[in-house]
């Protein structure tokens, strides 16, 4: 077993799609109207209202290359047919970055596994697919407060989330013919019915139709991007696939597994350098230049979109003479501002086994309620829900997800490239071996039920910087978790919901033991807290690296260009001047959908 745990960690295989492959360089263009770097959320959506440009004649008006870090995954049936084993995929670097946090000072300096999506779709091809669009205080808040404009208001942005989604159970203001599918689901499990009961018991929450019109306070089943048959609705299959399919459309193309190492700026002219296209490598050749014409849009992410910045030469000044980049332009808040949703999750033991869903009934996370802290009451009260409850009750997910929470609870977690990291990433493959396959743990799992408690609106915020110069080299980057007292403050009275619907009417009878939250059920807001620090862990909702405003020291301005360069804009969850109450993948294909229709105005002809 030693030796098992030492064994060094597989390499991904070099491609998921057969060979040739389809999005190779061999294909590639000396230059291009747009680049678009990052095939996920909003860089899908971007890159597709871009290239459906047409002129008078109906000929395409722009050429366009969407370039992806990651795997091509068309067709891969473990992510687009099995959706309750996306937690399963983190840390698999077939489809996964596994980065690693910096220690959290707050959550006793643990390191935690941080997945971000390595695959056509980006995140989008790996994540829960909760479609939760947050509340209109959230975009009010972006458009009047931290001075976005009405252009990022929710009335307009609401527009474009009904031309993104083809919701099946429609509504006020929902969109029924767009690309991605969306529905209802949860719905067949009993107990997240008595789970929905126990919050309106308590007086926690009240039952909403629907927590995508604008106002999500209250509990309902969750709503996601997946169809009725089963299959994933990522970005890159509902957006890009379509397009591409259409042997008249060839103004659009891609490139897969290819980095982009920087964004090559111009000597800089009065109003500064001019990004004029991107430095790209794929395995097996040599670094190559690819040329815009027009416009570069960086969609990599709150995470490695300002790491990619930085490598170019555009961010703090100080941080990056001392990795040895050299600056091109000073901008203090690329990297800063760092959002994260803070996360644990309470499980305990049914008298019952659960009824199993099938694998058509979601992700596992079925059911969520959106309800305002004590302080947020008192402090925000303009703002939406800054707390979370989510009920999950999907033996497959609990299953999938096992071996991941037990090495979290048992081991420190490292790179996977080092020997902490080996050791967790190995002690994961014989658990899921010896105790989840081989069916030890398939009783237990059955009857566990969770309640994953989330802290929306944090006071704390972190940083991304680079390692060094290279861009093999990952970015290092502090989420900051329960940094200030007011995080802390709610993050207990979240937990403290969480036990009041275990030990309600409906729900409570149902409960045979509480086992590990035993702690928590019985103890004080310190014993909550306690056991957020050892156990809690962030929600993968990163934000605000490199927020827009209106704001001189916003290193993006409201219509997502970066100060001081020209010909380069950021599209993505970076931009956000505030993350959201709920979950980000919604807000981040809205950001790309107005990122599209602001840079379709401006390249106007």
């Amino acid at each position: 077993v030693a030796l098992s745990l030492l064994r060094p960690m597989p390499k991904p295989s070099k491609s998921a799609a057969d060979e040739p492959r389809r999005f190779g360089p061999t294909h590639l263009r000396d230059e291009y109207d747009f680049i678009v770097v990052g095939a996920g959320a909003a860089g899908c959506i971007l890159a597709r209202r871009l290239a459906d440009a047409r002129d008078a004649s109906g000929k395409p008006r722009f050429s366009v290359l969407l370039i992806e870090s990651g795997r091509d995954v068309h067709g891969d049936k473990a992510l687009a047919k099995d959706l309750t084993n996306w937690y399963g995929q983190l840390t698999n670097a077939e489809y996964d970055y596994d980065l690693s946090t910096a220690p959290q000072a707050g959550f006793n300096n643990r390191r935690l596994q941080y997945g971000r999506g390595h695959a056509t779709g980006g995140s989008t091809a790996i994540n829960a697919m909760m479609w939760v669009a947050g509340h209109r205080a959230d975009y009010d808040d972006w458009a009047n407060k931290h001075g976005a404009g009405e252009g990022w208001s929710w009335s307009v942005l609401q527009k474009h989330l009904a031309s993104i989604e083809s919701f099946a159970d429609g509504g006020e203001g929902r969109g029924t013919s767009g690309p991605i599918r969306v529905r209802t689901v949860g719905g067949r499990t009993a107990e997240h019915l008595a789970f929905i009961e126990a919050l309106e018991e308590t007086g926690v929450a009240s039952r909403i139709d629907d927590y995508n019109s604008g106002d999500n306070t209250g509990v309902g089943l969750c709503q996601q991007n997946s169809s009725e048959d089963g299959l994933r609705q990522d970005t890159f299959t509902c957006f890009i696939e379509p397009y591409l399919a259409d042997t008249k459309n060839s103004n659009l193309q891609v490139l897969d597994e290819a980095r982009v190492e920087r964004i090559v700026l111009s000597s800089a002219c009065e109003d500064g350098p001019r990004a004029t296209g991107v430095v790209v490598k794929c395995d097996g050749h040599a670094s190559f230049f690819i040329a815009s014409r027009r416009e570069t849009h960086v969609c990599a992410g709150a995470i490695h979109t300002p790491h990619l910045l930085m490598l170019s030469g555009i961010g703090p000044s100080k941080h990056l003479r001392s990795v040895g980049v050299k600056v091109r332009v000073a901008s203090e808040g690329v990297g800063a501002d760092l959002q994260e949703h803070v996360a644990a999750s309470l499980p305990v033991r049914l008298k019952e086994p659960i009824d199993v869903p099938t694998s058509s009934d979601g992700s596992g996370f079925n059911v969520t309620a959106f309800a305002k802290s004590a302080w947020s009451k008192e402090n925000e009260p303009d703002r939406g829900p800054d707390l979370q409850l989510v009920g999950i009750a999907c033996p497959p997910f609990i299953a999938a997800a096992l071996p991941l929470f037990a090495a979290l609870r048992i081991l420190p977690y490292g790179p996977r490239d080092s020997i902490p990291g080996t050791v967790f990433r190995n002690f994961m493959s014989l658990f899921k071996t010896l105790v989840v396959q081989s069916g030890l743990a398939r009783e237990k799992i059955s009857r566990i039920y969770s309640i994953g408690v989330v802290l929306n609106h944090p006071m704390s915020m972190g940083s991304v910087r680079l390692a060094s110069s290279s861009p093999a080299d990952a970015p290092v980057f502090d989420v900051a978790l329960l940094r200030k007292r007011e995080d802390e403050q709610r993050m207990a009275e979240a937990v403290r919901l969480a036990v009041r619907v275990f030990k309600s009417k409906r729900f409570g009878g149902l409960i045979a033991d509480f086992d590990e939250s035993r702690a928590v059920v019985e103890g004080s807001d310190a014993a909550a807290l306690a056991f957020v620090r050892r156990f809690g862990a962030h929600a993968w909702h990163v934000a605000g690296s490199v927020r827009m405003g209106s704001d001189a020291a916003a290193p993006v301005d409201t219509s997502l260009r970066v100060r001081g360069c020209k010909g380069l804009r950021v599209v993505d969850a970076s931009v956000m001047p505030r993350v959201i109450s709920g979950n980000t993948q919604i807000p981040s294909m809205l950001i790309g959908s107005r990122g599209a229709e602001i840079v379709l105005a401006e390249h106007a002809e």
